[in-house]
Order: C-alpha cells, then structure tokens, then sequence
C-alpha cells in the first residue's frame, strides 16, 4: 500500500470518530472534509500521474545498407581486322623481305610511325606490314611495336632464304721470270732504241739473264733478287766496264714487264706472242 492511500485511510478514520462524537450540526462540517479529502486525493493522484517520466520512444537506427564494391571489369582486347589492323613502332626498326637478319633490308621504319598490318605469322614476332617508305610490303619484328591482337588476316608463309654467292677465291698470281723475253732499252736522251731477247735464269730468289741488244751488239749482263711476291726485281748489271743498278716489274698480264737502268733508261720486256707494253718505263 501506498502512502498516499495510507494518508486517506487515516484523514477518513479521524472524519468517522468526529461525526460519532460531535453534534449533529458537526456531522455537515465532517462530510465536507471527507469530500473535500477525497477531491484532493484525485487531485494528488493526477499530480503523480502528471509527474511520472513521459517515455520516450526509441527512434531504431537506420539499417545502412551495404556497400558493394565495385567488380573489377577485364581488360577486354578488340581484335583488329582487315584495314584497321594498325600497329605503333616505338623504336626505329628495319623491315625485311623476310622474318630475319638472313634476309635482304628494304627499309627502316622510323619510331612514332603507325602502319597496316597485311598479314600474321605464326612461325616468329614478325608480321607483314604497308611499307611506309614504299608501295610495297615488308616484314617487321614486333619487338618494338605497339599493337591489339590481329584477327581475320591471312597468314603469311616465310620466304625461302636468299641464296649467297660466295665469290670465288681470287688466284694469287704466280709472277714467273724465268724464260724467254724480248727486250726494249730506250735512251730517252737521244731516242735511241735498242732490242734484242733475254733468257732470265734463277737460282733461289735471285735471277740472271744476257741480253745482247742491236744496233751496235751492246751486251748486259743482269742480276737481281726477287722481292716478296716476286712480282718485282732489283738488282745491279754489268756493260763492257760500266756498272749500275736496275730494277723491273711485272704486268698484271704477267707476261710484260717494265722498268728502269740506272733510274734513267727505259727497259721493258714481253714473251713471246704477246705485245710490248704501253710503257717501258717503271720506277
């Protein structure tokens, strides 16, 4: 029980004991109270009511939905066709007539360049491409490219290799001095001009040979040794009691010689059956 109901208890047990013991004019006074006791208890009860904590109602939080994360999308390649198959150089690159070193250059494809992409090869990184610098077309290593994947172009079929000639060995020619030679001596002096024949000799890398020339049987008797490749000869020659220096070499022909005596007289040889040389005279 409540205190407030206790204090009603005890206002309306003290109104009964005064209406039993007071007078009948005090019996009027005694319900007043009571109702006036009464009246104030409703009065006290709405009080409390009025004074009781309003409960406040919970506003539920907001359900947040979650957030999804974005799906990574692939990369997606479109496949290059026909004549938009095109391709960006990043470095200059040569272009070939066929896919390799072996094969011969035709052009060079300078980088930042964009080019027609003909036809793929599956055999290596090489594709045939629009030569730029020409009307033709040409095998680029894709190295140094930049480009999609090629779909729907022809495949190209390699090339055979070129065939190399290799020269053939040049022959070293074999410079021969011994034998049969006719001789031309000229004095550019006088113009005097003397011939006759000289049979050369040899004897390790030294030859020796007589030449009787006409007019007048003037008479040489030569020496000299061979250079290396034998395709020079220096040496000293006697005449009568004159003594000097003389020296020769041989025609690519190598059947003519020319030279000098004495770095002065004009001597020159060829064999039999073949011309005299166009000049007699070699240093």
């Amino acid at each position: 029980m409540t205190a407030r109901n206790v204090s009603l208890l005890v206002v309306v047990a003290a109104a009964l004991l005064l209406q039993a013991c007071a007078p009948a004019d005090v019996s009027g006074l005694v319900a007043t109270g009571i109702a006036g006791t009464q009246q104030a208890n409703a009065l006290l009860t709405e009080a409390a009511e009025a004074n009781l904590p309003t409960a406040t109602p919970v506003t539920p939080e907001p359900t947040q939905a979650p957030t999804l994360e974005p799906t990574a999308q692939p990369t997606v390649v479109i496949p290059q066709t026909g004549s938009n198959a095109l391709l960006t150089v990043t470095q200059d690159t040569n272009c070939r007539s066929g896919p390799g070193a072996g094969y011969a250059w035709l052009s060079t494809v300078k980088a930042g360049t964009q080019v027609q992409v003909l036809k793929t090869y599956s055999g290596g990184n090489y594709a045939v491409i629009a030569d730029p610098n020409g009307s033709g077309e040409c095998w680029l290593w894709l190295g140094y490219t930049m480009h999609s994947s090629f779909a729907g172009l022809p495949e190209a079929v390699r090339p055979p290799l070129p065939v190399v000639q290799n020269p053939a060995p040049t022959a070293t020619p074999i410079y021969t001095w011994v034998g049969e030679w006719n001789v031309r001596v000229v004095d550019p002096g006088t113009g005097m001009i003397r011939n006759g024949q000289i049979s050369f000799h040899r004897s390790g890398e030294v030859i020796t040979g007589t030449v009787t020339l006409a007019p007048d049987n003037i008479v040489y008797e030569l020496a000299g040794s061979m250079m290396p490749g034998h395709v020079k000869v220096a040496g000293d020659y006697i005449q009568a009691t004159n003594k000097g220096g003389w020296a020769a070499t041989m025609n690519p022909s190598l059947v003519q010689f020319s030279g000098n005596i004495n770095g002065i007289y004009e001597i020159c040889g060829w064999r039999a059956g073949s011309q005299m040389p166009n000049t007699c005279y070699a240093p």
